[in-house]
């Protein structure tokens, strides 16, 4: 008389099982409706290589590309023919044309606010952020003219 000897599954295999299900899209419960007992830990060694084969197929490897990473929402591309990275740009060169200053000088002016959002001026992340950046840089500027015009006589 011959003992047949049923082996289970081993921890890798059901590892191999869960990853191929996960990166197929599947559930636990899809996975277990797979198996011919319906349930994962009561496979044996020869269904677990089955069931694995079955997941893999039409794969020419082990496991598929993980899925680009998408931006948080509300963070937007930056691209440079955006209107608000243009309309940014352009605020930034008159400040420094108006004021005399340098990149450093701006950097460093925006450094020490805030914007409305709470984001730092000279970090803008979202759109939301460019259009406060741009808000506030509006209002320096027509400040800033406003008060040149007064100083300088109007021509006649």
């Amino acid at each position: 008389m011959t003992t047949h000897v049923v082996q289970p599954i081993t921890a890798a295999q059901r590892r191999a099982l869960f990853a191929a299900a996960r990166d197929k899209g599947l559930s636990t419960d899809d996975l277990r409706a797979m198996t011919p007992k319906g349930s994962i830990s009561m496979l044996t060694l020869p269904e677990a290589a089955d069931l694995l084969g079955r997941l893999n197929k039409g794969t020419t490897h082990d496991r598929p590309a993980p899925p680009r990473a998408r931006r948080p929402r509300g963070v937007i591309a930056m691209h440079p023919g955006s209107a608000l990275l243009q309309m940014d740009s352009q605020l930034c060169r008159d400040l420094k044309i108006h004021y005399q200053w340098t990149e450093g000088a701006l950097s460093r002016w925006l450094a020490e606010r805030t914007l409305p959002s709470g984001t730092p001026a000279d970090r803008p992340v979202t759109a939301r952020d460019y259009q406060e950046r741009i808000q506030l840089l509006k209002g320096v500027l027509k400040r800033a003219r406003a008060a040149a015009a007064k100083e300088e006589p109007c021509p006649s």
